[in-house]
Protein backbone atom coordinates (compact mmCIF):
# COMPACT_ATOMS: atom_id res chain seq x y z
CA UNK A 1 0.00 0.00 0.00
CA UNK A 2 1.54 2.98 -1.52
CA UNK A 3 0.29 5.21 1.17
CA UNK A 4 1.33 3.63 4.10
CA UNK A 5 5.17 4.37 2.33
CA UNK A 6 7.18 5.70 5.43
CA UNK A 7 7.72 9.29 3.71
CA UNK A 8 4.21 9.41 2.99
CA UNK A 9 3.42 8.77 6.75
CA UNK A 10 6.13 11.26 7.67
CA UNK A 11 4.41 14.12 5.47
CA UNK A 12 0.37 13.15 6.49
CA UNK A 13 1.80 12.93 9.70
CA UNK A 14 3.74 16.60 9.69
CA UNK A 15 0.21 18.07 8.35
CA UNK A 16 -1.45 16.62 11.40
CA UNK A 17 0.83 17.95 13.94
CA UNK A 18 0.87 21.44 11.75
CA UNK A 19 -3.09 21.46 11.73
CA UNK A 20 -3.02 20.70 15.90
CA UNK A 21 -0.24 23.46 16.61
CA UNK A 22 -2.36 25.91 14.68
CA UNK A 23 -5.78 25.16 16.00
CA UNK A 24 -4.03 25.88 19.10
CA UNK A 25 -2.74 28.08 18.41
CA UNK A 26 -5.44 30.38 17.17
CA UNK A 27 -7.51 28.86 20.12
CA UNK A 28 -5.08 30.47 22.43
CA UNK A 29 -5.33 33.64 20.87
CA UNK A 30 -8.89 33.75 21.30
CA UNK A 31 -9.29 32.69 24.81
CA UNK A 32 -5.96 34.12 26.36
CA UNK A 33 -5.54 37.69 26.14
CA UNK A 34 -2.17 38.65 24.45
CA UNK A 35 -0.28 35.23 25.17
CA UNK A 36 2.92 35.90 23.48
CA UNK A 37 3.28 39.96 24.84
CA UNK A 38 4.66 40.16 28.46
CA UNK A 39 7.74 41.12 30.70
CA UNK A 40 10.17 39.09 28.48
CA UNK A 41 7.66 37.53 26.46
CA UNK A 42 6.69 35.18 29.26
CA UNK A 43 3.48 35.65 30.94
CA UNK A 44 0.92 33.26 32.58
CA UNK A 45 -1.07 33.50 29.38
CA UNK A 46 1.54 32.53 27.39
CA UNK A 47 2.34 29.36 29.48
CA UNK A 48 -1.23 28.65 29.22
CA UNK A 49 -1.09 28.84 25.02
CA UNK A 50 1.78 26.30 25.29
CA UNK A 51 -0.26 23.47 27.27
CA UNK A 52 -3.00 24.77 24.78
CA UNK A 53 -1.13 23.77 22.00
CA UNK A 54 0.59 21.16 23.23
CA UNK A 55 -2.64 19.28 23.95
CA UNK A 56 -3.90 20.17 20.36
CA UNK A 57 -0.72 18.74 18.83
CA UNK A 58 -1.14 15.58 20.78
CA UNK A 59 -4.81 15.40 19.92
CA UNK A 60 -4.00 15.21 16.24
CA UNK A 61 -1.09 13.13 16.16
CA UNK A 62 -3.24 10.76 17.81
CA UNK A 63 -6.22 11.00 15.15
CA UNK A 64 -3.63 10.35 12.71
CA UNK A 65 -2.41 7.16 14.50
CA UNK A 66 -5.61 6.52 14.75
CA UNK A 67 -7.63 6.30 11.59
CA UNK A 68 -4.05 6.51 8.82
CA UNK A 69 -1.46 4.61 10.76
CA UNK A 70 -4.02 2.37 12.44
CA UNK A 71 -2.14 1.12 15.70
CA UNK A 72 -2.18 2.54 18.84
CA UNK A 73 -0.30 5.71 20.24
CA UNK A 74 2.53 3.21 21.92
CA UNK A 75 5.09 6.22 22.33
CA UNK A 76 2.68 8.36 24.43
CA UNK A 77 0.40 6.38 25.87
CA UNK A 78 0.22 5.30 29.67
CA UNK A 79 -0.69 1.63 29.12
CA UNK A 80 2.47 0.39 31.48
CA UNK A 81 0.65 2.61 34.56
CA UNK A 82 0.92 5.77 35.54
CA UNK A 83 3.58 4.88 37.72
CA UNK A 84 5.78 4.03 35.45
CA UNK A 85 5.85 6.64 33.15
CA UNK A 86 6.42 9.01 36.45
CA UNK A 87 9.31 7.33 36.93
CA UNK A 88 10.04 7.44 33.37
CA UNK A 89 10.34 11.33 32.97
CA UNK A 90 11.78 11.17 36.46
CA UNK A 91 14.84 9.45 35.45
CA UNK A 92 14.72 12.12 32.43
CA UNK A 93 14.85 14.58 34.37
CA UNK A 94 16.97 13.65 36.74
CA UNK A 95 19.31 12.72 33.64
CA UNK A 96 19.32 16.03 31.74
CA UNK A 97 20.13 17.68 35.13
CA UNK A 98 23.34 16.05 35.88
CA UNK A 99 24.67 15.73 32.14
CA UNK A 100 24.09 19.61 32.54
CA UNK A 101 25.45 19.91 36.33
CA UNK A 102 28.67 17.48 35.48
CA UNK A 103 29.04 19.82 32.48
CA UNK A 104 29.04 23.14 34.23
CA UNK A 105 31.44 22.36 37.33
CA UNK A 106 33.77 20.74 34.17
CA UNK A 107 33.72 24.39 32.73
CA UNK A 108 34.53 26.52 36.47
CA UNK A 109 36.75 23.65 37.10
CA UNK A 110 39.01 24.55 33.71
CA UNK A 111 38.53 27.97 34.13
CA UNK A 112 36.64 28.18 30.93
CA UNK A 113 33.64 29.46 32.66
CA UNK A 114 32.57 31.94 35.77
CA UNK A 115 30.02 32.30 38.64
CA UNK A 116 28.63 35.22 39.16
CA UNK A 117 28.88 36.27 43.20
CA UNK A 118 24.94 36.17 44.22
CA UNK A 119 21.83 34.70 43.10
CA UNK A 120 19.61 36.61 40.82
CA UNK A 121 16.23 37.23 41.58
CA UNK A 122 13.72 35.60 39.78
CA UNK A 123 9.90 35.36 40.27
CA UNK A 124 8.43 31.62 41.28
CA UNK A 125 5.59 32.58 38.96
CA UNK A 126 8.31 33.11 35.60
CA UNK A 127 10.34 30.31 36.68
CA UNK A 128 6.86 28.00 36.61
CA UNK A 129 5.79 29.67 33.56
CA UNK A 130 9.26 29.38 31.83
CA UNK A 131 9.60 25.93 32.43
CA UNK A 132 6.01 24.46 31.12
CA UNK A 133 7.15 26.79 27.89
CA UNK A 134 10.73 25.35 27.46
CA UNK A 135 8.60 21.75 28.99
CA UNK A 136 6.25 21.89 25.83
CA UNK A 137 7.32 24.25 23.15
CA UNK A 138 11.07 22.58 22.94
CA UNK A 139 10.69 19.37 24.79
CA UNK A 140 7.22 17.74 23.80
CA UNK A 141 6.96 19.03 20.23
CA UNK A 142 10.33 18.72 19.18
CA UNK A 143 10.48 15.03 20.61
CA UNK A 144 7.59 14.25 19.26
CA UNK A 145 8.70 15.31 15.82
CA UNK A 146 12.13 14.35 15.61
CA UNK A 147 11.93 11.18 17.78
CA UNK A 148 8.24 10.02 17.44
CA UNK A 149 7.88 10.79 13.50
CA UNK A 150 11.07 11.23 11.73
CA UNK A 151 13.18 9.02 13.61
CA UNK A 152 10.28 5.73 14.22
CA UNK A 153 9.34 6.41 10.45
CA UNK A 154 13.00 6.62 9.65
CA UNK A 155 13.71 3.99 11.47
CA UNK A 156 11.12 1.51 9.96
CA UNK A 157 12.17 1.89 6.55
CA UNK A 158 16.34 2.48 6.46
CA UNK A 159 17.14 1.18 10.03
CA UNK A 160 18.12 2.24 12.91
CA UNK A 161 21.62 3.76 11.85
CA UNK A 162 20.35 5.91 9.21
CA UNK A 163 17.42 7.06 11.44
CA UNK A 164 20.01 8.04 14.02
CA UNK A 165 21.81 10.14 11.31
CA UNK A 166 18.84 11.57 9.40
CA UNK A 167 16.79 12.51 12.40
CA UNK A 168 20.20 13.97 13.86
CA UNK A 169 20.86 15.61 11.00
CA UNK A 170 17.39 17.60 10.83
CA UNK A 171 17.56 18.30 14.42
CA UNK A 172 21.00 20.24 14.08
CA UNK A 173 19.31 21.91 10.69
CA UNK A 174 16.57 23.35 12.19
CA UNK A 175 18.83 25.42 15.36
CA UNK A 176 20.69 27.07 12.49
CA UNK A 177 17.95 30.26 13.13
CA UNK A 178 18.66 30.44 16.75
CA UNK A 179 20.23 33.48 17.45
CA UNK A 180 24.15 33.18 17.84
CA UNK A 181 23.98 30.47 15.87
CA UNK A 182 26.83 28.87 13.34
CA UNK A 183 27.18 25.94 11.09
CA UNK A 184 29.38 24.23 13.94
CA UNK A 185 26.64 24.94 16.81
CA UNK A 186 24.35 23.06 14.37
CA UNK A 187 26.64 20.45 13.72
CA UNK A 188 27.21 20.15 17.34
CA UNK A 189 23.39 19.70 18.06
CA UNK A 190 23.15 17.16 15.54
CA UNK A 191 26.55 14.74 17.00
CA UNK A 192 25.58 15.39 21.13
CA UNK A 193 22.15 16.15 21.22
CA UNK A 194 20.68 14.36 17.76
CA UNK A 195 22.20 10.90 18.62
CA UNK A 196 21.71 10.96 22.33
CA UNK A 197 17.96 12.09 22.22
CA UNK A 198 17.61 9.20 19.78
CA UNK A 199 19.49 6.07 21.61
CA UNK A 200 17.52 7.37 24.82
CA UNK A 201 14.18 7.18 22.81
CA UNK A 202 15.28 3.93 21.58
CA UNK A 203 15.57 2.32 25.37
CA UNK A 204 12.26 2.48 26.35
CA UNK A 205 10.69 3.07 22.57
CA UNK A 206 8.48 5.78 24.41
CA UNK A 207 8.84 9.34 24.52
CA UNK A 208 8.43 10.35 28.59
CA UNK A 209 12.47 9.55 29.39
CA UNK A 210 13.57 11.73 26.33
CA UNK A 211 11.14 14.11 27.17
CA UNK A 212 12.34 14.68 30.33
CA UNK A 213 15.70 14.94 29.74
CA UNK A 214 15.28 17.18 27.03
CA UNK A 215 13.01 19.33 29.15
CA UNK A 216 15.86 19.34 32.39
CA UNK A 217 18.66 20.01 29.77
CA UNK A 218 17.08 22.92 28.51
CA UNK A 219 15.59 24.44 31.95
CA UNK A 220 18.81 23.74 34.47
CA UNK A 221 20.98 25.31 31.37
CA UNK A 222 18.72 28.60 31.21
CA UNK A 223 16.37 28.58 34.40
CA UNK A 224 18.93 27.76 37.01
CA UNK A 225 22.51 28.44 35.54
CA UNK A 226 21.66 31.72 33.37
CA UNK A 227 23.59 29.99 30.17
CA UNK A 228 22.18 30.61 26.75
CA UNK A 229 19.87 27.40 25.64
CA UNK A 230 21.05 26.86 21.98
CA UNK A 231 21.55 30.63 21.87
CA UNK A 232 18.72 31.82 23.40
CA UNK A 233 19.16 33.64 26.90
CA UNK A 234 16.87 33.06 29.75
CA UNK A 235 17.04 35.05 33.19
CA UNK A 236 18.30 32.32 35.42
CA UNK A 237 18.82 32.10 39.04
CA UNK A 238 22.72 31.75 38.63
CA UNK A 239 24.88 33.87 36.06
CA UNK A 240 27.22 31.71 34.70
CA UNK A 241 29.17 33.23 31.99
CA UNK A 242 32.11 32.19 29.59
CA UNK A 243 35.20 33.75 30.43
CA UNK A 244 35.97 36.61 27.87
CA UNK A 245 39.26 35.59 25.95
CA UNK A 246 38.62 31.93 26.39
CA UNK A 247 38.46 29.81 23.26
CA UNK A 248 34.96 29.72 22.33
CA UNK A 249 35.87 25.79 20.66
CA UNK A 250 36.03 24.73 24.42
CA UNK A 251 33.75 27.73 25.71
CA UNK A 252 30.43 27.37 23.17
CA UNK A 253 30.62 31.44 22.91
CA UNK A 254 27.25 32.86 22.90
CA UNK A 255 25.36 29.79 21.48
CA UNK A 256 26.24 28.24 25.54
CA UNK A 257 28.02 25.25 26.20
CA UNK A 258 26.00 23.47 23.67
CA UNK A 259 28.38 24.25 20.79
CA UNK A 260 31.79 23.25 23.05
CA UNK A 261 33.67 20.50 22.08
CA UNK A 262 33.89 19.43 25.20
CA UNK A 263 29.78 19.13 25.84
CA UNK A 264 30.34 17.12 21.92
CA UNK A 265 32.49 14.60 23.23
CA UNK A 266 31.08 13.61 27.03
CA UNK A 267 27.23 13.79 24.95
CA UNK A 268 28.55 11.23 22.32
CA UNK A 269 30.69 9.16 24.39
CA UNK A 270 27.77 8.26 26.49
CA UNK A 271 25.49 7.90 23.20
CA UNK A 272 27.79 5.71 21.96
CA UNK A 273 28.00 3.45 25.50
CA UNK A 274 23.72 3.51 25.24
CA UNK A 275 24.09 2.28 21.46
CA UNK A 276 26.46 -0.64 21.95
CA UNK A 277 23.95 -1.84 24.84
CA UNK A 278 21.48 -1.56 22.02
CA UNK A 279 23.34 -3.57 19.58
CA UNK A 280 24.45 -6.21 22.06
CA UNK A 281 20.92 -6.46 23.46
CA UNK A 282 19.57 -7.11 19.56
CA UNK A 283 17.97 -3.77 19.54
CA UNK A 284 19.26 -2.04 16.36
CA UNK A 285 16.29 -2.44 13.65
CA UNK A 286 17.84 -3.52 10.37
CA UNK A 287 17.36 -1.58 6.97
CA UNK A 288 13.94 -2.28 5.73
CA UNK A 289 14.30 -0.60 2.52
CA UNK A 290 13.40 -3.61 0.00
CA UNK A 291 9.73 -4.16 1.84
CA UNK A 292 8.92 -0.62 0.39
CA UNK A 293 11.08 -0.94 -2.99
CA UNK A 294 8.66 -0.42 -6.13
CA UNK A 295 7.92 -3.91 -7.53
CA UNK A 296 9.00 -4.38 -10.96
CA UNK A 297 7.75 -6.37 -13.94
Amino acid sequence: MWYKHPVICLLVASVFIALGYVVGGILSIVVFTNPYVGDGNITQNSAYSALVTGLFVYIFYFIYLKFYEKRPFEELTFKHGIRSTLLEIIYGLLSGTLLVSFLVLIFLIFGLYTAGSKLESVSLDIFVYTFIIIGIGSAFLEELIFRGVIFRLTENWLGSWNAILLSGLLFGLVHITNPNSTVFSSVAISLEAGVLLAAVYMLTRRLWMVIGLHAAWNAVQGLVFGIPVSGIFINGLMQIEAVPGKNELLTGGKFGLEASLITIIMLTSISILILIRLYNDGDIVPSNISSYAVPTR
